[in-house]
């Protein structure tokens, strides 16, 4: 079981590294999503995965003021700028952002605004039946794309 999982681990990020045009395997991974209850206490928690395994010891949440409730966008930006801004941790190789185009565009701009955008690898996961795609920005260069869902599921194996 302990090498199936390894074998499986290397082939999701080998085939993570070909979908974003990486030289090599993504170190570090970082998942943001956005949670509220009716549009209120809205929250961005982070998960991480280093060099493929989930490191819980450095999953944050992070309570969202000052935004107007139910803008995922706004919130998105927000808890991006402070996990990000806060210099507590180095960037990750990759974000991957749970929601569409208006997060993936949030995001990127707060990579911008930070300096992060070339060093940063960006991926969305639309939710909406009908666009299930992954979104992405090339690694280096920031050409824009689109992946199938289907097969960012099929290439990690995981979905």
């Amino acid at each position: 079981e302990g090498i199936s999982q390894a074998v499986r681990t290397a082939d999701g990020l080998r085939g993570l590294s070909s979908l974003l045009g990486l030289d090599g395997a993504p170190m570090r991974l970082e998942t943001f999503d956005i949670s509220h209850l009716y549009g209120t206490n809205t929250v961005g928690a982070c998960s991480a995965l280093s060099l493929g395994m989930t490191s819980l010891d450095q999953y944050c949440c992070y309570p969202i003021h000052g935004v107007t409730p139910a803008d995922d966008t706004g919130a998105i930006s927000a808890a991006l700028r402070e996990h990000l801004g806060s210099g507590a941790r180095p960037p990750p190789s990759v974000l991957l952002i749970d929601g569409g185009k208006g997060q993936l565009s949030a995001a990127l701009t707060v990579l911008n605004e930070l300096g992060l955008r070339d060093t940063v690898g960006l991926l969305a996961i639309a939710k909406r039946e009908e666009a299930r795609l992954v979104q992405g920005w090339g690694w280096r260069g920031g050409q824009h794309g689109f992946v199938p869902r289907r097969v960012a599921c099929r290439t990690p194996g995981r979905c």
